[in-house]
């Protein structure tokens, strides 16, 4: 029997402000439990919300760059629901005017549709330990968006892909910072099999997974186990279910035989604002530019190759960086090159920012074969990033390089020790000169300009093929 696989995605994206979604809180999430939050967060009485510009800022971008259609009337409403992460008794969302809906994405040629995309707060955190169950309230208030699609997404991978598109918009847009890892990002997950593609099967609920891994093995588990049941002709129950990293299955957690009343009501303290369309407009027109955008760029513009513009893209920061340092250079290639290998290679094994300024790396990498070899600009540069001055550094290269009357030794014993690269270059085959460089190179351990190399190496063999002539006579 053919079973049609249907998945729906509810994602929730913390949002990249510094302050909560209706108080004026702080957000740090390197912050010690408890220490930023403010009356309105913990529902003191008589405390009111005030609503947060940067987040609606954000949430529009979302919703531009998801094709939704916004509403320029800001409206939120109260969920109700009693549970120790939600001091107020409710959660202030947007259940009736998402601020954006009908949107699509569209993934391996397929058109996602997605239903709404609506702002809301986020609930305090629980902490399970030892038995015990604490609330670190610094989490409660921060501002979300939350993408819901429609059950349209029809394999595993369309749902993997779909998720890592969204992780890229979010963070090269600025709306968030991304990090699943940390809770920035969770994506609930409902799946149903049916026999009809039409026709939706029993839903089944997977909450808060918080890695593109873990959803992918939760929909190979979730699939496999509702089709051992289907054949077995058990029925599938409807329920929500959490992951069991250890055991690498998903877990019962409770059934949804009933549909919940969450007795939403509009929220009274926070009443509609009306958003112009120029604001709105004047907003998306600030936004940074996509992933895409980005790689169009760098391929169109900058030439580099897909694999490297793909390799760049990886890492946000590494991006950001390579577009400031070629502010100050046109090697693209160079610039795009070291900062894959040698900056990444960095940060991997340091958590601190980057202090080595944009200017001072394209400066050293306009040098690259004019004044300095490849090899010792990566030297320079890891200096540099150990917080050592990269001009300094690079003065200092310059102070060993030989004296004339060293370097024509130097010369005479390359070309003594390389004749067979000698006679190939008089034939007129260019890449021994570049053999005959590297070789100089070595002796000299690298304490040599790779272009004043070359230059003493041609006018060296053109005095030795003088010679030779000479002597024929």
């Amino acid at each position: 029997m053919d079973l049609y696989l249907h998945i729906g995605l509810e994602i929730h994206c913390e949002l990249k402000t510094n302050t909560k979604m209706f108080s004026s809180s702080p957000i740090d999430y390197q912050a010690s439990p408890n220490t930023l939050v403010q009356p309105f967060d913990v529902a003191f009485p008589g405390t009111l919300p005030t609503i947060n510009q940067r987040a609606v800022e954000l949430a529009l971008r979302a919703c531009d760059v998801l094709n939704c259609t916004i509403d320029s009337n800001l409206r939120f409403d109260r969920k109700h629901y009693f549970y120790p992460d939600l001091p107020k008794g409710y959660q202030i969302t947007q259940a009736f005017h998402p601020l954006g809906k009908d949107g699509f994405l569209t993934i391996n040629s397929q058109k996602i549709l997605i239903e709404r995309v609506h702002l809301e707060e986020d609930t305090a955190k629980l902490v399970h330990r030892d038995g015990y169950t604490s609330i670190d309230f610094n989490r409660c208030g921060i501002p979300l968006i939350e993408i819901v699609t429609r059950p349209v997404i029809t394999s595993v991978e369309d749902a993997c892909a779909f998720m890592a598109e969204i992780l890229r918009l979010v963070t090269y847009l600025e709306i968030s910072e991304g990090k699943m890892e940390k809770g920035q990002v969770r994506c609930d997950v409902n799946l149903s099999l049916s026999e009809n593609p039409s026709d939706l099967g029993t839903k089944v609920e997977i909450k808060n997974l918080n890695s593109i891994s873990h959803m992918r093995a939760v929909l190979c588990y979730e699939v496999d186990r509702q089709k051992e049941r289907i054949a077995h002709q058990h029925s599938i129950e409807s329920q929500t279910r959490r992951y069991d990293e250890k055991e690498k299955k998903t877990v019962f957690l409770r059934a949804k035989n009933r549909k919940v009343d969450y007795r939403y009501m509009p929220d009274p303290n926070l009443p509609c604002v009306r958003l112009s369309r120029e604001w709105i407009q004047e907003v998306l027109s600030k936004r940074p530019r996509t992933y895409q955008e980005r790689f169009q760029q760098l391929t169109d513009k900058h030439r580099l190759s897909n694999r490297l513009a793909y390799d760049l893209l990886k890492q946000k920061e590494i991006n950001d960086l390579y577009f400031e340092i070629v502010k100050y250079t046109q090697h693209f290639s160079v610039a795009a090159n070291l900062l894959c290998a040698d900056i990444r290679t960095w940060l991997k094994n340091h958590s601190g920012p980057i202090l080595v300024k944009p200017e001072d790396i394209a400066f050293l990498i306009n040098e690259i074969d004019r004044t300095i070899p490849y090899a010792k600009a990566r030297g320079i540069l890891k200096a540099g990033l150990e917080g050592k001055s990269i001009q300094k550094e690079w003065k200092a290269y310059q102070n060993l390089q030989l004296s004339s009357q060293d370097m024509d030794r130097l010369i005479q014993q390359t070309l003594a020790q390389n004749p067979k690269s000698v006679h190939d270059y008089l034939q007129g085959k260019d890449r021994a000169l570049a053999y005959l460089v590297g070789q100089c190179m070595r002796l000299s351990k690298g304490n040599v300009d790779p272009q004043r190399a070359k230059d003493l190496l041609r006018r060296g063999i053109r005095n030795l093929e003088r010679s030779t002539m000479d002597e024929e006579e």
